[in-house]
């Protein structure tokens, strides 16, 4: 038995499974890398370090790991993982533009077969006999024989392209006069013995999407194959029917319209409800305690929807052993690391608020009973109506500019994203990148204790973008699955089925009503009027530091006299009348002596003093009331508790003053009064008739406060 006795009779079933092997290859090509290079130290037969650089379409991964820091990065793996983007990494030549080739050439390829796929599930078993030459197994053949093409030319540029990159850095390893093994080429490997116990290797090549586009090649050839050689009498033989009894399951011929709306509906909803974007950030601390090092692990992660933001935390990472995982549900307008995305998340909420207004429709119409009394809707015309509504909404609003805003923008956030404002890392990863990872090392010193802080991020789009990602091809699907059907059916039969839409019935003010109101809200959703805003009223403001500026402002008086014996001397200073602003420090200076004396002998004399101060204003320590016994001094003076900014962050310069904290401020009406007692000697000659007294007066305030931003 030769070959084509072997191989014909199964071309059907051949030409049936080849399209999903290469949806899945497809599939494939998304996550895999097309190059990768390799490098690792090898000291006395142990494994020091290595490194693995991953080349994809739209950025560069690269995975190192140390022996000396397996330990301490235990968290992260014991590896770390970066993500840049092509314009930050620069190390290969044209790399670029060859990832920005093989993006594009995949682009092609996910269309094409992803329409294959849908056309082929909408079918329900039917044949597509248009002409004796032209049925579903020569479409079928043609498409794939495209495909092998197309996966022919992706595994060219890479194999070609990356040779190409490579060679200029080839060529300096071939130079190194320590190079005891060189493997030029594509494929390759290079090792250096830098000592008899010493081994560097280095490695490279076209990675899994190089071989996946072989696959698909291959796959391509032979499904071409398979479908169109039942044309060529050279291979003319009896084929085998795909399924053994020659009749489709259930599930194939089955009408799959409800379950593509049905889905499609639920990753509606997911798009509404479920998180478009999220941050993840592990961070461990290494502290020195004595001659060893304690390590202390915190995660932490944003999860980012257009309607809340939930923060877990880990308030260790600030206070140390006594903090604690806390998780946090709230409005953007107080998380200012956010002020960059903050805008990009919010600007979905109309749109996406509409869609669920058009969802909701949908769902009067279908089970609302006296709508669909009123309302003439076939199911797969209803269906058909809000999901093209939907995917209208979703293709010119917002959220078709998510993914490409995100990658602009988000970076002003990543860069530097920190639960704590005053401790942060600079994550070089995270510039124009949509999705990825990053790792970064800081380190400072308590006192003259070492702590060493590492901290790796991942961030990326969630289920509700993923959601969102999927309706364009679930509406392909749906309407697909409702009209290609009819349209078989209609070229194989001579009569006419009923029109999808008739004229008269979509006529009726009800129906009309409907469809306008579905056109105005998909309108309204995809462009709404600028007084609607666009939901950045509520998010945060960017939080910067300021430097403070006030005025210094005093007031200074003294005065002096004679008191005679009972005399009594009362004034007061009301702060409010000598702009000085914020009264900050009131001081009064008493002071008495001898004023006459006696002649012979002289007792000496006193002068008490009651101070009042402003109501409200607080003096414990301080005595208000006394007696001086001339000649002495007293101070009473009353400070406010004032607190000032400094290197503290707020979203704008009233946020920042607001910050200022003035309490028991010294400043209104003060009322002073001396009494004096004076006490001559025991003869008619000893007679004492006043004393003496001075006073002080020293008032200070902060007035005209003003800030400024740092440039720094």
């Amino acid at each position: 038995m030769d070959w084509k006795e072997k191989i014909l009779p199964h071309r059907q079933r051949i030409a049936f499974i080849v399209p999903f092997i290469l949806l899945i290859t497809v599939a494939l090509l998304h996550v895999a890398p097309f190059a990768s290079l390799g490098y690792e130290t090898v000291v006395s037969n142990e494994l020091i370090s290595e490194s693995t650089t991953k080349f994809y379409p739209e950025h560069v991964v690269v995975e190192e790991y140390n022996d000396a820091t397996a330990e301490t990065f235990a968290p992260f793996g014991g590896t770390t993982t970066e993500t840049f983007e092509y314009d930050l990494y620069g190390f290969l030549d044209d790399i670029d533009e060859l990832a920005q080739d093989i993006d594009d050439r995949i682009g092609t390829l996910t269309v094409i077969v992803f329409v294959m796929a849908i056309i082929a599930i909408s079918t329900r078993g039917l044949g597509l006999n248009l002409h004796p030459r032209l049925d579903w197994r020569t479409v079928s053949g043609i498409s794939m024989a495209v495909l092998a093409v197309l996966f022919l030319l992706l595994a060219s540029s890479i194999q070609g392209g990356f040779g190409d990159s490579i060679e200029e850095l080839l060529e300096e390893v071939a130079d190194n006069e320590e190079v005891t093994s060189f493997n030029d080429g594509t494929w390759g490997k290079a090792v250096i013995e830098e000592s008899e116990t010493t081994t560097f290797t280095f490695s490279w090549g076209p990675s899994w999407m190089y071989w996946l586009a072989v696959v698909g090649c291959l796959a391509g050839a032979i499904g071409a194959f398979a479908a169109l050689s039942h044309h060529h009498p050279n291979f003319e033989s009896e084929e085998l029917p795909i399924w053994p009894d020659n009749q489709a399951p259930a599930w194939m011929t089955a009408d799959h319209s409800a379950r593509w709306f049905s889905v499609f509906i639920l990753a509606v909803l997911v798009a509404i409800v479920a998180p478009w974007y999220s941050v993840d950030q592990t961070w461990v601390k290494s502290e020195e305690v004595g001659e060893v090092y304690t390590n202390s692990t915190h995660r932490l992660g944003w999860t980012l929807s257009p309607f809340y933001a939930h923060f877990a935390n880990d308030t260790g990472l600030f206070i140390g052993e006594g903090g604690g995982e806390e998780s946090e549900l709230s409005s953007y307008n107080t998380m200012y690391e956010l002020d960059s995305m903050a805008p990009i998340l919010l600007s979905l909420r109309w749109p996406l608020l509409l869609t669920g207004v058009l969802v909701g429709g949908w769902a009067c119409t279908r089970f609302v009973r006296q709508a669909q009394e009123h309302l003439d809707f076939r199911e797969n015309q209803r269906n058909v109506l809000f999901a093209a509504a939907v995917v209208f909404v979703m293709m010119f609003s917002a959220t078709a500019d998510f993914e490409d805003s995100m990658t602009r923008i988000a970076a002003d956030d990543l860069r530097t994203m920190s639960p704590m404002l005053n401790s942060t890392f600079v994550h070089a990863g995270a510039q124009d990148t949509f999705s990825g990872q990053s790792f970064d090392v800081d380190f400072e010193f308590d006192g003259n204790k070492l702590i060493m802080s590492y901290a790796a991020m991942e961030w990326g789009p969630s289920f509700g973008f993923h959601a969102f990602s999927w309706l364009p091809w679930l509406g392909v699907g749906l309407l697909c699955s409702i009209g290609l059907p009819r349209w078989l059916e209609r070229q194989q039969k001579e009569e006419q089925d009923e029109a999808f839409v008739l004229v008269p019935d979509w006529r009726a003010k009800p129906v009309m009503a409907v469809l306008v109101s579905v056109l105005l809200v998909s309108l309204l959703a995809s462009f709404p009027p600028s007084t609607l805003g666009n939901g950045s009223s509520s998010a945060p403001g960017s939080l910067s530091q300021w430097n403070l500026n006030y005025d210094y402002r005093d007031y200074y008086d003294s005065a002096s006299g004679t008191l005679s014996d009972g005399e009594t001397y009362s004034f007061g200073y009301d702060t409010t009348g000598f702009s000085l602003g914020n009264t900050t420090f009131f001081l009064l200076d008493i002071y008495c002596e001898e004023g006459q004396q006696g002649l012979l002998s002289d007792e000496p004399d006193e002068m008490a003093y009651t101070v009042q101060p402003p109501e409200g204003v607080q003096a414990p320590e301080q005595t208000l009331s006394g007696t001086l016994q001339c000649p002495s001094s007293n101070q009473i003076y009353v400070e406010a508790d004032v607190s000032l900014p400094e290197d503290e962050y707020a979203a704008s310069a009233e946020a920042f003053l607001g910050l200022i904290s003035i309490q028991n401020s010294p400043g209104g009406q003060w009322s002073i009064e001396f009494t004096a007692t004076t006490k001559g000697g025991d003869t008619a000659f000893d007679g004492d008739n006043g004393l003496d007294y001075e006073y002080y007066i020293n008032i200070y305030g902060l007035d005209g406060f003003t800030a400024s931003e740092r440039d720094d």
